[in-house]
This record gives C-alpha cells, structure tokens and sequence, in this order.
C-alpha cells in the first residue's frame, strides 16, 4: 500500500526510529503487545473486541506517626496527607469494527479502595487523623473510538480518541465523619474528561513486535474542584516464543515502559500541591494466545522513579491481568 506524504509525517512521528526495523503486518490482535500500552491496530470491519481487565496497587505502608510527620512537612493551612492500603480497578471493555479504519466502543469499571486514612494539620497546629474506610464503586462510562491513519511495512499507525462521562459514584462518604469524600477519591470524578491519543504498532520480525502510544486526558471542573490533566506514555516489546502465527496456543514475552503524569488538583482555584507528579514503571509480562480469539495476559509493574509532587504515599508495585476474546 502507497502512503500520502501526511500518512508518512504522522507514522515517522510515531514509530521515530523503530521504522528501520519493522517489517510486517500480521493483522489485528496478533501482536503480543503489553497491557498497557495502546495497539495501533483496529478489531476489522464487522468484529467484536471484549476485554476484562483486572488491576491490583499496592501501596506503600506508613505508620500514624509517619502520616503526621509527612502532614507536617507538606506545610502551608490545614495540610493533609490520604493513604490507602490498597486498591482494585475492573475495567469491562467493549469494541467493534466499523470499517477497517474505524473502531467504536466503550468501557467501564469497578474502583476498590482499602482502608482509606487521611492525616491533617488543623490550623491550631494539632494533628487529626480519621478513618475513612473503604471506598467502592462504579466507574464513570468512557466512550472510545480508534482511527487508522496509515497500515504499511512501517507498521499500522491510530488515532485515539474518547470522551468520559460522569456516570460513576461520586458521592462516597468518610465512615467516620459522615463527610462525602473529594472527587480525587470517588470512583467517579462527578466531571468530564476528554482524551486524545496516538498510538503505532508493527512487526519487527515473524516473532518480534513493537508497540508505542502517547495519550492526554484533558479533565473539566466540578463544584470548583478539578481532577490534574492526565499524560499516559508506553513502549512495550514482545517476542513470540512458541509456534508460528497460526498454532494454538501461543506463548509471548513482552516488556513495557511505562510513563504516567498527573498535573496537580485543583480546588477553588488553588493548586493541591501535594497531588501529581510522573512515575516511571517497568512491566515485564506474559501473553497466552489460547486459541485464535482468547488472549490472556498477565503483568507486574514496578516503580522505577516516582517524581511526586510535595510529600505523597508512594506505589510499591502493580499488578495487571486482562482476559480478552474477539469474534
């Protein structure tokens, strides 16, 4: 297939130096791309995608006296400081093939937050500390869409696109003070968010592939408060270790690098300085192709660097499995 001079600026965008080294296009769903990381890749005109994905966190342990010293140290009027033990995400997604250029769908979730504590520093200088629980709920709906701009020997390069709508829970409250909790601890923010993307896939050689994707989650107000802005980056590499690409099952090893950056929250117009921050993570894995439409993956990622602004409760580690069949 002939590329169009803009079908080859935005692949070069995209696949940057990995162009020298992709050589084929095997079709959709046959990467053994990371969980992570996007796919440039489209389900095909006509096909169904459904996906489970199951995400564990696991945070780092503090003890009362370590919440008030990080409390104190955040500084400034009624400092504060949230930690949870950890935390569930199920993500039920859904995807069909318009055309062959074009995928439609949608997704949505269940959030479980263990054992939610927060510290604080009331303005007399004494410290507080009140157990909020547990925090469940359902998810905000996201509709997402995925538009192929170029499918060649540099591989397949896709727009991404999708807007979330304040459908989840917004309204959880504290155990112990009855409060409803802020929107940066609900299942769902109770507000809009717009996402744009990018994401490339290709075949290195007949078992070797590379995937990349760049992501930004453009976020709207409510009741003057404002989620950060959200940019998630990945590169995952996987490499197919049993069979050819038409034998079941197939067994692929891959390994993902993966970049999150939050801006910090906002709330009656003023920054929380102690929220966002970039963390850096890196996620080796293992995907089964059980048969020609079920895929199984699992993966664990650790924190490489966790830039966090001011004093926040760090990540130990994460843990991702997704079950997705295609028909």
């Amino acid at each position: 297939m002939s590329f169009t001079n803009w079908r080859v600026i935005a692949c070069l965008a995209i696949a940057s130096s990995w162009l020298a080294l992709a050589t084929a296009h095997h079709g959709p769903g046959t990467t053994g791309s990371g969980i992570s990381t996007s796919s440039g890749e489209t389900v095909g005109k006509g096909k169904w995608s459904l996906e489970l994905l199951t995400s564990y966190t696991d945070l780092e342990s503090l003890s009362i006296t370590q919440i008030e010293n990080k409390a104190r140290s955040i500084g400034g009027d009624e400092a504060h400081l949230e930690t949870l033990d950890y935390a569930f995400f199920e993500t039920f997604r859904l995807d069909y093939g318009v055309s062959e250029w074009f995928q439609f769908g949608f997704s949505i979730g269940w959030y479980s937050g263990q054992d939610l504590v927060e510290g604080e520093v009331r303005e007399d200088g004494d410290f507080e500390i009140e157990s909020h629980g547990d925090v469940s709920g359902l998810t905000d709906l996201q509709i997402n869409s995925r538009l192929r701009l170029a499918k060649g020997p540099y591989g397949t390069a896709s727009l991404l696109f999708g807007i979330k709508f304040p459908t989840g829970e917004d309204d959880e409250s504290s155990d112990e003070t009855g409060n409803t909790l802020e929107p940066s601890l609900q299942p769902g923010s109770g507000a809009s968010d717009f996402i744009f993307g990018i994401a490339w896939s290709a075949w290195i050689t007949s078992r070797a592939t590379a995937d990349a994707s760049l992501q930004y989650t453009y976020r709207t107000e409510d009741n003057n408060f404002k989620i950060g802005d959200r940019i998630d980056a990945g590169v995952s590499l996987g490499y197919r270790l049993t069979g050819d690409n038409q034998s079941f099952p197939q067994f692929h090893l891959f390994l993902e690098a993966i970049v999150f950056h939050l801006e910090e929250n906002e709330e009656d117009g003023v920054d929380e300085i102690n929220s966002g921050g970039t963390e850096l993570f890196l996620s080796p894995g293992l995907r089964a192709r059980l048969t020609e439409r079920l895929f199984f993956s699992v993966s664990p990622q650790f924190p490489v660097a966790q830039n966090l602004n001011s004093v926040q409760q760090e990540t130990d580690y994460k843990v991702s499995v997704s079950l997705s069949y295609s028909f």
